[in-house]
């Protein structure tokens, strides 16, 4: 579907596509020939390599054989602010998935005030969950305990049950407990 949604000159909802594909790989135990589609599909995309999506695409479909070259991706990113808040979240998530925890908590904590600005409880939920997830990598257990406990928050008010159910994990869960 991609690859048609890219024919049709629509590269927006190509990478929206391949974004949903992309997390698939990452959630669910897919086979390498489907992370090897996803990753072809990618290739296809008349969009800069550089874009956050496609980043966070090859990091999602295939974070351990090309961990060192995503690392190197997110990293050219990491000197200029990234305005759009979508973006940061994008290349927060990313730098989660490769273990880049140091970047990743940059970018969530800018999306995050971007989104608590704007009031956008749903994206804020979200952001806050990856947050926690860095900060607990990063041992700021204070920290990652504010961020779960708001990701809850808001998911709950947003009815988010994803991100409570997430924020409630049992890792999660021996922050709350300590």
């Amino acid at each position: 579907f991609a690859i048609d949604a890219q024919a049709h000159r629509d590269s927006s909802l190509a990478l929206r596509l391949l974004w949903r594909a992309a997390q698939r790989c990452w959630w669910a135990n897919v086979s390498a020939a489907a992370r090897a589609g996803v990753l072809a599909a990618a290739d296809e995309l008349l969009v800069p390599a550089d874009d956050p999506r496609r980043i966070g695409i090859a990091a999602y479909a295939g974070p351990v054989p090309y961990g060192d070259e995503i690392y190197g991706r997110i990293a050219a990113h990491a000197s200029a602010a990234v305005e759009d808040p979508m973006a940061a979240w994008v290349l927060g998530n990313t730098a989660n998935v490769v273990g880049a925890f140091d970047f990743s908590l940059r970018w969530l904590t800018a999306a995050s005030a971007v989104f608590r600005e704007q009031g956008r409880l749903g994206n804020l939920a979200r952001v806050l969950y990856g947050r926690a997830c860095a900060q607990i990598e990063t041992g700021d257990w204070t920290g990652a305990l504010q961020s779960t406990e708001e990701s809850i928050q808001f998911g709950e008010e947003t009815r988010q049950t994803v991100w409570v159910a997430a924020s409630t994990h049992p890792v999660h869960e021996e922050i709350i407990a300590d």
